[in-house]
C-alpha cells in the first residue's frame, strides 16, 4: 500500500468522524431542545390547573402572593418555550401536511406570539394591580377603599399601559389565525375562551387608565345620576322617576344627592314657557 493510498484512507477517517460527530451533536442538540420544550409545555400544563384551581375560589378569595407567583410562573414557562422553539419557527409555516398536528404547526408563529405577549400582559397588570386586589379584600372600614384604589392606580399607571400595549400584540396575533375549525379540539377550545376574554381584558385596562380620573383624582368631579322605571318605558329606557347628583374627590364620595322626578319637572313653580301653537292644539300641551 503506498504513502498516498494510506492518507487518504486516514484523510477519509477523519472525515467520517467528524460527520459523525456532528451528527452526534446534532443529535444531542436536538434531544436536549426536546426535552426543555417538553418540561416548558408540561409546566404550563400543570400551571393550568393551578390557576383554575386559583380562580374557582373567586376573586375575593385569591392569594395575591400565589396569584402573581402563577403568572409569573407560567410567563417563564412560555418564554422558555418561545426560545427553545425560536430556530424552528420559520420552518413550522410550510408543515401543514404533517399529519394530525400539521394545522397547529402552521399557526404555531403566530401563536406563540399571542401566548409571549398575552404573558407579559397578565405579568404586568398583576405587578399593577395586585395592591389593588389587597385593598379590596381587606376588611378596613376607616379609609376609603374608592380613595385607597385611585391611589394604587395611579401608580400603576405605567404597568398598566405597558399591560394594554401587550394585549394590542395578542389582538394583532390572534387576527392572523384563521380556520379555528381545523385545529385539535383542545386548542379549539382555548381559542374559543380567548375569544371570549379578550374584549373583557382590553375594557378594563382601559378602564383602570382613567378611573383615577372618573374618581377625581385630579380634582373634583359631578355625576347626574338619572333613576329610570324599566316597567314604564320611554325612548331612553323608562319613566324617569329620580334625578340627582354624585359628586366625588380624591376618591372619596363628597356628597350623593336625590330628588323625586316631578320635583326637577315642577311645572306649578318653574316659569315654562307656552307650547309652539301645534303642540297645543294637536297634543294638548298645556307648557314647554
Amino acid at each position: 500500500m503506498t504513502t498516498e493510498t494510506v492518507a487518504s484512507a486516514k484523510t477519509k477517517r477523519i472525515i467520517l468522524f467528524i460527520v459523525l460527530g456532528f451528527l452526534l451533536l446534532v443529535t444531542l442538540w436536538l434531544g436536549l431542545k426536546t426535552w426543555r420544550i417538553y418540561q416548558a409545555g408540561q409546566a404550563l400544563l400543570d400551571r393550568k390547573a393551578e390557576i383554575e384551581t386559583v380562580m374557582a375560589d373567586g376573586l375575593s378569595n385569591i392569594d395575591p402572593d400565589k396569584a402573581e407567583s402563577l403568572v409569573m410562573d407560567t410567563r417563564e414557562n412560555i418564554q422558555t418555550l418561545k426560545e427553545e422553539t425560536a430556530v424552528f419557527m420559520p420552518l413550522t409555516p410550510y408543515l401543514g401536511w404533517v399529519p394530525k398536528v400539521g394545522s397547529t404547526l402552521v399557526i404555531a408563529p403566530a401563536l406563540m406570539r399571542m401566548g409571549a405577549a398575552g404573558s407579559d400582559s397578565a405579568a404586568y397588570a398583576v405587578r399593577g394591580l395586585k395592591p389593588a386586589l389587597a385593598i379590596m379584600q381587606a376588611d378596613d372600614t376607616e379609609t376609603s377603599v374608592l380613595s385607597q384604589l385611585s391611589s394604587v392606580l395611579v401608580d400603576a399607571g405605567p404597568d398598566l399601559a405597558a399591560a394594554n400595549e401587550k394585549l394590542a400584540e395578542v389582538t394583532t396575533a390572534r387576527a392572523e389565525i384563521n380556520d379555528i375549525e381545523k385545529l385539535p379540539g383542545q386548542l379549539q377550545t382555548l381559542f374559543a375562551l380567548s375569544d371570549e376574554l379578550l374584549p373583557f381584558a382590553q375594557d378594563g385596562l382601559a378602564l383602570t387608565a382613567v378611573l383615577p380620573e372618573i374618581l377625581g383624582e385630579n380634582g373634583r368631579r359631578t355625576y347626574l345620576i338619572v333613576a329610570q322605571n324599566e316597567d314604564e318605558l320611554r325612548p331612553t329606557g323608562g319613566f324617569i322617576s329620580a334625578a340627582g347628583t354624585l359628586v366625588v374627590e380624591n376618591g372619596e364620595i363628597v356628597s350623593l344627592e336625590m330628588v323625586d322626578a316631578y320635583t326637577v319637572d315642577d311645572w306649578r313653580s318653574k316659569p315654562y314657557d307656552f307650547p309652539p301653537q301645534p303642540f297645543y292644539d294637536y297634543m294638548g300641551f298645556d307648557l314647554f
